[in-house]
């Protein structure tokens, strides 16, 4: 029996994103020797034999509508797609239905300390909608997750002290 592919959720798996180029870093030494099927909107995964994917049609902008239709639409092709074995992978709880989730930073965290989020009031607003978002969906995927990765200590302090 071959192995249960690797179901990675990411909205963007791209060298430009920050989150989907770590992604990318991680999949490519296993492109072509483990089956991997990509629920995502932007790639640069390169093709190979072991390789399929769900394009997930989203807008550019704005921000948060982009997220949020991930969500949803992530969720309806993995259900279309009939997969019922695999190890879903997931970032920030985009899809929080994921048995790893790496979690680059804490929506929690950042809503707590709005000076951080960012410097425009328009930029502002985009990301605390997305946070406040991320925000609802990141109990049901911290609870849901079977491990959960993080890039750094302060990443899991965050994560401690919030949950």
């Amino acid at each position: 029996m071959p192995p249960a592919p690797l179901l990675l959720f990411e909205v963007s798996i791209t060298r430009l994103s920050s989150t989907g180029s770590c992604l990318l870093k991680l999949l490519e030494p296993l492109l072509g020797s483990y089956p991997i099927h990509l629920f995502a909107s932007d790639s640069d995964v390169p093709a190979s034999p072991l390789l399929t994917r769900s394009r997930i049609p989203l807008p550019k902008r704005p921000v948060f509508l982009r997220m949020f239709l991930f969500s949803l639409f992530s969720g309806c092709a993995y259900a279309s797609t009939g997969f019922k074995r695999g190890v879903r992978i997931g970032n920030d709880g985009q899809f929080p239905f994921c048995d790893i989730l790496y979690r680059h930073f804490s929506p929690r965290f950042f809503l707590s300390h709005p000076s951080d989020i960012a410097t425009s009031a328009m930029r502002r607003l985009a990301r605390t909608l997305t946070y406040r978002w991320y925000a609802l969906l990141e109990p049901l995927a911290l609870r849901r997750a079977a491990k959960i990765v993080v890039p750094s200590q302060g990443v899991a302090r965050e994560l401690q002290s919030q949950f």
